[in-house]
């Protein structure tokens, strides 16, 4: 059972990567320099910028009777840590 469920949006994190995404896509689309970035390299970098998007646009904290959890993104960072194993007495 869960205790306790928080989840934190990363919007400065998810605004900054996202104009960056545009700002590349725009120069490369309307070719602004003259030499415009080639297809492979803007599509290997889009990804690139996509994906740790997607890995860290959010923090989910979960609590449930035995264990602590915090997963990135869409879950594939995940941290647990069993609740028997905290020290509260530690200052």
């Amino acid at each position: 059972m869960i205790k306790y469920k928080n989840t934190q949006y990363s919007k400065l994190l998810n605004y900054i990567f996202i104009a960056i995404i545009i700002a590349i896509s725009v120069v490369s689309f309307f070719q602004i320099n003259s030499k415009s970035l080639p297809l492979t390299p803007y599509l290997i970098t889009i990804s690139v910028l996509i994906l740790i998007l997607l890995m860290f646009y959010k923090l989910t904290i979960t609590i449930d009777d035995e264990k602590f959890t915090a997963t990135f993104g869409i879950g594939w960072i995940k941290k647990t840590i069993l609740l028997k194993n905290i020290d509260t007495k530690a200052t």
